[in-house]
């Protein structure tokens, strides 16, 4: 996963998966981007699968990011993963933007 740090925001570049066996790079990566400064963006233009661990992992991320007092912004959703967003109602708990 690549970090991309501007001084208004941290994006996080998703793989075409994120399931449990994604859990220590998506770490990582996070770890990194909490200590970036603004709105932390995932990038989910190549994500095309995730299990209930991805969904974890991005419930965690809007977390941390609260405690901070910072906003996380889910970008670059293709249709099919912007369906599975709807179900689970992460549309009603994270900013979903840029659906492609």
């Amino acid at each position: 996963m690549n970090v991309a740090t501007t001084p208004d925001s941290c994006t996080i570049q998703l793989g075409e998966k994120l399931t449990f066996d994604h859990h220590v790079p998506f770490r990582a990566a996070l770890k990194e981007a909490l200590a970036a400064k603004g709105v932390i963006q995932l990038d989910c233009k190549s994500l095309n699968y995730l299990d209930s661990a991805g969904l974890g992992m991005l419930l965690l991320t809007k977390t941390e990011a609260e405690k901070q007092g910072r906003k996380v912004m889910l970008i670059h959703i293709n249709s099919k993963v912007m369906a599975l967003f709807q179900l689970v109602h992460f549309d009603k708990h994270f900013n979903l933007a840029e659906s492609i």
